[in-house]
């Protein structure tokens, strides 16, 4: 069965982006005319992916707004969303109450998805034909697929340390491989030698509807705090097989000021992400 549904976790607070947004919700921030969460939007349209649920939190209502009204005036001077077609998106919200974690989030999409497999994409990972890279790859494996970039020294401040995996630096661009190992959610950057390099999940993924009941799992057995996206992946490794592509061209981290000023930067000199 073929993705029918991308699912956009929205709800989280943005702590990373604080000095930036000045507490408005970090989805809205604009790189070139176009708000970070219509450029995850463009991505799955442009794969054929019309129907999109978004998972946000009461106090991010702001996001619901420009996306289903384009109000303004927009605090980011953002241009008016009828100017930027979405053509015929089905847009769903849901609403996640209180921060409970990225699977949480996702899980709440469940009775909307209804047994679709399904795009899990953060909204601040800006990649080139990211939507279209997923699909191809899980068509190719029949399996759970997540995304994956290269980090060497010159990158690694872009991104966080979380999801390292055990693959070969020397990953060509497009290339599925089974992914057998990754490392937990930790602070700082990732650390690496010199003139090394280091493969990591990043952008989300491509699930099958089997992630709904491992997540449920894992909630019943931690009981308390966030139900974070790594375990619901590792019982997918373990269970199923996690298939991982390298996606080929850009990739950036637009949730942290490195990454997003790098975004800007590429859109300032005319080039499109």
């Amino acid at each position: 069965m073929d993705p029918e549904w991308a699912v956009i976790p929205a709800a989280g607070r943005g702590t990373r982006m604080a000095g930036i947004t000045g507490g408005l919700p970090k989805e809205l921030l604009p790189v070139g005319r176009a708000p970070l969460i219509l450029h995850k939007i463009r991505s799955h349209l442009a794969a054929g992916i019309e129907r999109i649920c978004v998972v946000i939190s009461p106090e991010k209502d702001a996001v619901r707004e420009y996306l289903t009204h384009g109000a303004g005036p927009h605090p980011f001077g953002l241009a008016p969303l009828d100017e930027l077609a979405l053509g015929n998106c089905e847009l769903v919200f849901v609403y996640q109450e209180s921060p409970k974690g990225v699977a949480h989030a996702l899980s709440l999409a469940r009775e909307v998805v209804r047994g679709s497999p399904f795009v899990a994409a953060m909204p601040d990972t800006l990649v080139e034909g990211h939507t279209s890279q997923l699909v191809a790859a899980y068509k190719r494996t029949g399996a759970d697929v997540v995304g994956l970039v290269r980090v060497d020294e010159s990158t690694r401040a872009g991104f966080s340390n979380l999801g390292v995996t055990d693959l070969p630096a020397n990953l060509g661009p497009g290339e599925v491989r089974r992914v057998a190992r990754f490392s937990p959610r930790a602070e700082g950057p990732i650390e690496l030698g010199p003139g090394r390099a280091a493969i990591k999940m990043f952008g989300g993924g491509l699930f099958k509807p089997h992630y709904f009941d491992l997540a449920d799992e894992v909630h019943s057995l931690q009981k308390r705090g966030e139900l974070d996206d790594l375990p619901v992946m590792r019982l997918i490794m373990e269970r199923f097989g996690l298939f991982g592509v390298l996606f080929a061209g850009r990739a950036l981290d637009a949730g942290n000021p490195v990454g997003y000023e790098a975004a800007m930067r590429l859109f300032e000199e005319g080039e499109e992400i």
